[in-house]
């Protein structure tokens, strides 16, 4: 490095001859910061006059700015030459000053935390070239306003966005695939979100404590990660599209302004999902659910359960009998349906639906979800080659008789797989 000693010695020597009473105003040129070196095999760096500048090419692989507290925080802006390849890990973190920064679309990497606690950046343009975003990378940049993603970012990794609290709005690109853990948690501006597109995944707490005030969870997500919108105060409409499969343990915990929510037919299980949201009204668990699992503990404005599943196993997941509905709530359900049984137990209004309807077996449906996929396949070749570890039931045999022929054979295999495929 080439520490400016020149103007710190004549400054010393101008100094020495005043006397004691005399002033100079020596701080403000001890102050300097500016300084330079190498960052990488074949890049350097320059701090002057708060512009921190990266030129070269490959690999930016230290940060020695960051070694002095006064370098860090004269650093206001930074310009990255174009050339330069990857941003390092921690390159700018703590960098509280900063409020722009130019990258140019020779980076293909920004590192874990490159950005962490850069609280005075208001917005952010990533180029089209970067193909990863590392975790924490915008960690608490509190003034954060705007972001522009590269279009062919695919995944956002855990805590890149968190603490973001000025973020108001994020366009997922249309090849994003995977949402990762607490993602966007505590971005108390974000009001929306689109997460249709290619968008696969929603990681642990993605969202939670965010400013959502209504959500769509689209049906061709196959994973939703629990609490993954724990704790949206101002979340007042939920919406679970057909596709969805199961409710993960609390969802929609805690989001106290929650009014209404759309469950689909594909749903088998909710688990735990709703607790604490205190302005829920009513809700109505589909035919499809199978299981309840405690999830409307403390939902002190609940008026009205419907429950469709006529056999809906209704549990805390310890054993015992137990929603935690309010009394003053109303369930509604079939004649002799199991709905009615938690009722009675629980001293609460019953509300009967009539005789519950003959709903149909699909064929195939083996495992007796409602729905043939490719667990009901595997059961399938279980029973065809006779596993004796397998427990069979008489539903099952007679689901097993996918193609209606009398015989449980290689052909329902055939059948079944159609099914599934779409087309049979």
């Amino acid at each position: 490095m080439k520490r400016i000693f020149s103007v710190c010695a004549a400054a010393v020597l101008l100094c020495t001859n005043f006397s004691a009473g005399a002033t100079l105003g020596c701080t403000g040129i001890f102050a300097s910061a500016d300084d330079s070196g190498s960052c990488g095999e074949s890049a350097t760096w320059q701090l002057k006059d708060g512009v921190l500048t990266v030129s070269g090419t490959g690999e930016m692989t230290s940060a020695p700015w960051r070694s002095k507290s006064d370098m860090k925080q004269a650093v206001r802006k930074v310009v990255i030459k174009k050339g330069i390849e990857t941003i390092c890990k921690s390159a700018f973190e703590g960098c509280k000053n900063i409020t722009n920064i130019s990258i140019p679309n020779t980076v293909v990497t920004i590192g874990a935390s490159a950005f962490n606690g850069c609280s005075a950046l208001s917005s952010i343009t990533v180029p089209e070239s970067v193909t990863k975003i590392g975790s924490s990378a915008f960690y608490n940049c509190s003034g954060l306003k705007d972001v522009i993603l590269p279009y062919d970012l695919t995944v956002i990794e855990n805590y890149t966005f968190y603490g973001c609290s000025s973020l108001s709005s994020v366009e997922l690109p249309p090849s994003m695939a995977e949402i990762r853990n607490y993602a966007f948690s505590h971005c108390t501006a974000l009001s929306t979100v689109d997460l249709t597109g290619s968008l696969k995944k929603i990681g642990e707490a993605a969202f939670s404590e965010s400013g959502l005030t209504s959500v769509t969870v689209p049906g061709n997500i196959t994973s939703v990660g629990n609490h993954a919108f724990d704790g949206c105060k101002l979340l007042r409409y939920a919406m679970i599209e057909p596709g969805i499969q199961r409710v993960p343990e609390a969802i929609f915990k805690n989001c106290i302004a929650l009014e209404a929510v759309s469950i689909p037919e594909t749903v088998t299980s909710v688990i735990y999902a709703f607790e604490g949201c205190s302005t829920l009204k009513s809700i109505e668990f589909p035919q499809s659910v199978a299981t309840l699992y405690n999830p409307l503990e403390n939902c002190a404005s609940l008026q009205e359960v419907y429950i469709y599943n006529p056999n809906c196993k209704i549990t805390d997941g310890l054993g015992s009998v137990s929603l935690q509905i309010p009394l003053k709530a109303t369930v509604f359900g079939y004649d002799n349906s199991t709905a009615q049984t938690y009722a009675q137990q629980n001293a609460l209004s019953f509300n009967s639906l009539g005789t519950a309807p003959v709903i149909e077996k699909p064929a195939g449906d083996l495992n007796s979800d409602n729905r043939v996929t490719v667990q009901d396949a595997i059961l399938l070749a279980r029973i065809i080659t006779e596993d004796k570890t397998l427990q069979t039931t008489q539903g099952m045999i007679m689901a097993a008789d996918v193609n209606k022929d009398g015989q449980i054979d290689i052909d329902d295999t055939v059948f079944l797989l159609k099914k599934i495929a779409g087309t049979q």
